[in-house]
């Protein structure tokens, strides 16, 4: 199974073509060990980021949030789900670079017939402090099921928390069902109310009142000056 995961992370990636996307190069598979080869990216994941010096992390957010835009919706015009988006996937650089990293989850953009056919059978994959409503009923992904981890991204990027956190797994995934998150604002003062609003969109339960691309979320907080 973790050969087959690294063959599937290295198609992936092989299929990207974009700065935002941190590149493989080849592939070992032997029978002692298994790697993937990619480009060096020396810096430490968001996650840690967040936890060491939230304020960079805030001081570069519209950085953070174009390079993320970037690399994810360069991966949907190709066709592909990340499904695993979380600060730990995430890596930033002191000159506001970002790289997208771990592709091993993602999967090809349903098709009009696949959405037809769609079976609830199968385990949830993903971590479950940034998975989508719809991944947790087995639903279809969408790119709009990307949004609503970034969502939860950017809300731990400005409060230093995720937006929901439970006590267990089964506690924490009727959050994402079936809660709205505090609005960010209260753990950070600095937050305004568009920024709010923003916020507020990317984290619809139903992923149709969501934005839609990386590209109309970009748009709008270039439009609404939330940055």
């Amino acid at each position: 199974q973790d050969k087959s995961l690294l063959r599937h992370e290295y198609k992936v990636a092989q299929s990207l073509e974009h700065p935002n996307c941190l590149r493989s190069t080849g592939i070992v598979m032997r029978k002692t060990e298994c790697y993937v080869l990619m480009d060096l990216f020396k810096t430490p994941n968001l996650k840690q980021l967040i936890h060491s010096d939230i304020v960079t992390v805030q001081a570069r957010f519209e950085k953070l949030v174009e390079g993320i835009c970037l690399g994810l919706g360069h991966m949907h015009d190709k066709g592909w789900i990340h499904k695993d988006l979380k600060p730990d996937n995430i890596l930033l650089n002191r000159a506001s670079e970002v790289r997208l990293i771990d592709f091993s989850l993602a999967i090809r953009k349903a098709n009009a017939l696949s959405k037809m056919l769609k079976s609830k059978r199968g385990v949830i994959r993903g971590t479950r402090t940034y998975l989508a409503p719809e991944t947790i009923r087995k639903e279809v992904s969408v790119p709009a099921t990307d949004i609503y981890s970034l969502g939860i991204i950017f809300y731990e990027c400005l409060t230093g928390k995720p937006t929901f956190m439970g006590y267990s797994l089964n506690d924490l995934l009727k959050k994402h069902v079936g809660m709205e998150p505090p609005p960010a604002a209260l753990s950070n003062p600095t937050v305004t109310a568009e920024m709010n609003c923003f916020l507020g969109t990317t984290l619809k339960t139903n992923h149709t009142d969501r934005f839609q691309s990386c590209l109309e979320l970009i748009s709008d907080l270039v439009e609404h000056t939330y940055l």
